[in-house]
């Protein structure tokens, strides 16, 4: 649809000529978000984005809940003609926090003002350029594991052209619930 399209060409120039490193795509339920975000993923591997500006075999990661997985894979892969694993790995939340996202990011103890806590941190090169955080209103509980993986990669400062999409209907209704996508 044209909206779609239209929406797919703002994220598009907020990439590549805005340089902007977070964008937020909050569309209602059944308007296509991922059809828009595919659609940015495609116009970025046609124009060979991602080529020279990182060495993760992850292009672009996008993370949902596990109920969608599959439609996201068959959207990207039948509907837009990407390489799954290669122009983009689609994972679910859970699965960032056991062994399958380990390869990723590990955890790791941090001490801070006398007390050792633990922090996820995405492995240095390796970590995928562009994270999509669909349901992104997932990552709100900033105690949650799932939150403080978002987190972890505000603090990813190795690559410049790092590039967050947080997509939801309801991404947060607080201010207390955005602080993945407002650091």
């Amino acid at each position: 649809y044209h909206f779609q399209v239209r929406a797919a060409k703002d994220i598009m120039r907020n990439i590549l000529m805005n340089y902007y490193s977070m964008d937020i795509l909050q569309a209602g339920v059944g308007v296509g978000k991922t059809f828009i975000y595919c659609q940015v993923i495609r116009w970025l591997v046609d124009i060979n984005y991602y080529k020279g500006k990182t060495y993760s075999p992850w292009y672009c990661l996008l993370v949902t809940k596990a109920s969608v997985v599959e439609q996201n894979k068959r959207v990207a892969k039948d509907g837009f003609g990407l390489k799954l694993r290669k122009d983009i790995t689609v994972t679910h939340y859970d699965a960032l926090r056991s062994t399958a996202g380990s390869l990723m990011l590990e955890q790791k103890e941090v001490v801070e003002d006398g007390e050792t806590y633990k922090q996820w941190v995405w492995r240095e090169g390796i970590h995928p350029l562009h994270f999509i955080w669909d349901e992104g209103q997932a990552l709100k509980n900033i105690q949650s594991q799932q939150s403080q993986i978002g987190q972890g990669v505000n603090d990813i400062k190795d690559n410049p052209y790092l590039f967050q999409l947080f997509s939801s209907a309801t991404l947060f209704t607080r201010v207390c619930e955005a602080k993945c996508p407002a650091v």
